[in-house]
């Protein structure tokens, strides 16, 4: 593997004939390095940019992953920095940044991700089997509203009915969009009676304005919704 390290004096001589021998061209080359694992990480000293062809492999021999000490920045910087491109349209490409782990033996509350800072805590956590969860330290207030499918009318919040939401609060507006049928309840409990019902406190003169259709225990009834203005 080749980088970006060349003897500080570079020779402005032309190569000889005799290939035998160490040539101009052979002392201005860059250095090689044939061990591209631990011990033949590429060192910089300073702060330079090295180039390389073919990647690097970082081969951990007792667990322990890649270690980036990135200082203390007092410029807008970022501390870890991984650029590439995607760049052809017959490849389904599985990923730009990926993080594998194999589950051996685990304990049960062990974490395949983290994002923390000093000041915030831990932000984030993806657990082993998947749950996203958001830190204890992590206030939402307006940015909630920054949380949307990419796709307009495409996704559901939950899964179905095995992996579904406990409750919701709210002291906002619910704004539903669907026709027809917006609200199903499956579970709703069944309380008639043998009372005589009034309707002697109605919020409206007249008729109903619309009746709203809902869905309780698989049939549906109309909901009588009086005009208020």
């Amino acid at each position: 593997m080749a980088f970006a390290r060349k003897h500080a004096f570079q020779s402005g001589l032309a190569d000889g004939g005799d290939s035998s021998l160490v040539q101009p061209s052979n002392w201005n080359a860059a250095f090689v390095v044939s061990d591209a694992t631990v011990g033949g990480i590429p060192y910089c000293p300073t702060a330079t940019t090295e180039t390389t062809s073919s990647g690097l492999t970082y081969a951990a021999a007792t667990g322990q992953g890649l270690i980036v000490d990135a200082g203390t920045a007092t410029t807008d910087v970022a501390v870890v920095s991984c650029t590439g491109a995607f760049n052809n349209a017959g490849v389904t490409f599985s990923g730009a940044y990926q993080w594998g782990l194999t589950d051996t033996a685990k304990g049960s509350a062990s974490l395949h991700s983290k994002w923390s800072s000093t000041n915030g805590g831990t932000l984030l956590t993806l657990r082993h089997d998947g749950v996203l969860k958001f830190g204890p330290n992590l206030t939402y207030t307006a940015d909630i509203s920054q949380i949307y499918p990419n796709t307009d009318n495409a996704k559901n919040l939950g899964v179905d009915g095995s992996l579904r939401w406990l409750d919701l609060y709210m002291s906002g507006i619910l704004s539903l969009s669907k026709a027809g049928v917006a609200v199903v309840a499956t579970n709703a409990t069944t309380t008639t009676g043998a009372n005589v019902g009034t309707l002697t406190n109605c919020p409206h003169t007249g008729n109903p304005a619309l009746y709203w259709e809902v869905s309780i225990n698989g049939t549906v009834y109309a909901i009588p919704c009086f005009a208020l203005t």
